[in-house]
C-alpha cells in the first residue's frame, strides 16, 4: 500500500499558527512549510495498525512488500464477490477552525474499484466531508486528497477510508 492521508490544519490567525494532521493510510506531501506535525500516530504503518479500525478487521493487515515510504503499508483484502471495506481512525487536535487537507496514497493491485475519503468533524455526521476517487485503470500508487473548511472549533477528526467495488487487495500508506 502507499501513503495514507495527510490531514493538515491551518488556523486563520494572521501569525499562521498551524497544525498538520497526517492520517496514516496514504502519503501527502507538505503544501507548505507551515504544516509540520501529523496528528495520526504511525501514519506509515511502520509499527502497528492498532489505531485503525474496521467493521471487518480480518480484512486489514500490515504488509511489507509494497509501500510508498518506509517498509510497511496497510493492505485491505477483499474476496469474491465484489465487496466494500472501511477503515477509520480518530485523532484529536487543537487546530481550532479553518482549512484542512486530508491526503493519502493508495494502490489497487488489479486497477479496479474506488476509494471514498471522508472526514467527520467532532463526531458529527452532519459535519462530514467526502470525496470519491475511481481507481479503475490504475495499478500504480495514486495520491488522493480531500480539502475542506470547518467553521466550528475542531477537537476531533474521524478519518474514514472506504474501499469499494473491488475483489482484490488495495494498499494504503503514509496517511
Amino acid at each position: 500500500m502507499g501513503d495514507v492521508m495527510f490531514l493538515k490544519g491551518l488556523s486563520p490567525v494572521v501569525d499562521c499558527r498551524c497544525a498538520v494532521l497526517f492520517l496514516a493510510v496514504f502519503h501527502a506531501d507538505f503544501l507548505s512549510a507551515q504544516y509540520e506535525s501529523n496528528l495520526v500516530r504511525n501514519p506509515g504503518f511502520e509499527s502497528d495498525i492498532e489505531s485503525w479500525k474496521s467493521q471487518t478487521p480480518d480484512r486489514i493487515q500490515r504488509i511489507r512488500y509494497d509501500s510508498i515510504e518506509g517498509d510497511w503499508s496497510l493492505a485491505i483484502e477483499h474476496g469474491r464477490p465484489i465487496q466494500s471495506t472501511s477503515v477509520y481512525n480518530r485523532v484529536t487536535t487543537d487546530a481550532s477552525r479553518g482549512a484542512f487537507e486530508l491526503s493519502i496514497n493508495a494502490r489497487s493491485e488489479i486497477g479496479f474499484g474506488s476509494i471514498n475519503l471522508r472526514i467527520r468533524v467532532n463526531g458529527n455526521a452532519a459535519a462530514e466531508h467526502s470525496r470519491r476517487y475511481d481507481l479503475t485503470g490504475y495499478t500504480g500508487w495514486q495520491k488522493l486528497a480531500l480539502d475542506f473548511h470547518s467553521a466550528e472549533e475542531v477537537q476531533s477528526l474521524a478519518v474514514i477510508i472506504d474501499v469499494e467495488e473491488t475483489s482484490e487487495t488495495t494498499l494504503i500508506d503514509h496517511v
